[in-house]
């Protein structure tokens, strides 16, 4: 299920917040045609098929930050501590509101997402 979705012109591509069967959520790019630009660009306030505000791409580490926490500041404190199983500081992790995990979690997935598009890497980044 596309949970949340940004175009980034520049790149001609879509960043998507998936989440999957289990549970999981993932952020995956997805190139566009030269015709959905043309759609997009006439038209980016609806092109995912609902009034949106869309800001004009993601041009900094700050619009990464705010679009990945527009999805995750809505997780539940357990899911965003599922998410994070893995994570070697969970100890601390765990000590935390559910509004510091979603600004932790989307602080370090933003920080991921902006470097792989600084280096021309984002093609698919699992959260």
């Amino acid at each position: 299920v596309l949970v949340e979705a940004s175009v980034l012109p520049s790149e001609r591509k879509v960043y998507g917040i998936y989440r999957l069967a289990n549970g999981e959520q993932i952020i995956c790019t997805v190139p566009l045609t030269e015709a959905e630009m043309k759609i997009y660009n006439r038209s980016p306030d609806s092109f995912f098929g609902e009034m949106k505000h869309v800001s004009r791409g993601i041009n900094g580490p700050l619009e990464a930050f705010d679009f990945i926490h527009s999805t995750y500041s809505k997780s539940s404190r357990e899911k965003l501590l599922e998410f994070m199983a893995d994570w070697p500081q969970l100890v601390e992790l765990n000590r935390l509101s559910q509004q510091e995990l979603s600004e932790h979690y989307s602080a370090v997935v933003a920080t991921q997402i902006w470097y792989d598009i600084a280096n021309g890497r984002a093609e698919k980044n699992r959260s």
